[in-house]
């Protein structure tokens, strides 16, 4: 059923992560000017330095994965009838998004470095913001949907044996 906990879960889950198309998820302001903000579909504002062209690969990737994230925790909220296909579909989407952390942490770095090429820099590149850790919030709902999960499928074997 829908109602499950576990659907709770994977809906704040899916709620988590997309609080990231929204909010952005690191600044970069080497200069001291004017910063430029790293949202998941690219960078917001940027002055005087011309964007890098490269920047836009990256953001193509965040956004595709992000999106792929979400259906596939949307496919997996849906496939309440078939509980061992949900449990072995939210450990693929949890490698996923263990996979979308690294990936998003070290495009984020790359892009900023890749905007101020040439420049000796002082202070630190890139300066993170919360939505940046959505992924591990999310990573801790997919372990809580996981177990209510687990949980509901050894409760329905315990009720075929008292059959």
């Amino acid at each position: 059923m829908i109602q499950r906990i576990q659907s709770l879960y994977l809906l704040m889950a899916m709620t988590a992560l997309s609080v990231m198309f929204f909010f952005p998820l690191a600044v970069v302001n080497p200069l001291g000017d004017m910063p430029s903000y790293l949202n998941l579909t690219g960078v917001v504002y940027m002055e005087g330095h011309g964007v890098y062209t490269e920047a836009r690969y990256w953001f193509i990737g965040f956004t595709a994965l992000a999106v792929l994230l979400l259906a596939g925790m949307a496919f997996v909220l849906f496939s309440y009838r078939h509980r061992p296909r949900q449990i072995k579909l939210s450990r693929i989407v949890s490698l996923v998004l263990v996979l979308f952390a690294g990936f998003l942490l070290l495009g984020l770095d790359q892009v900023a470095a890749g905007m101020f090429k040439g420049l000796e820099l002082e202070t630190p590149l890139v300066q993170y913001r919360w939505p940046v850790y959505m992924p591990l919030v999310a990573m801790g709902f997919m372990w809580l949907a996981m177990r209510g999960i687990r949980k509901d499928e050894e409760l329905v074997r315990s009720a075929d044996r008292l059959r």
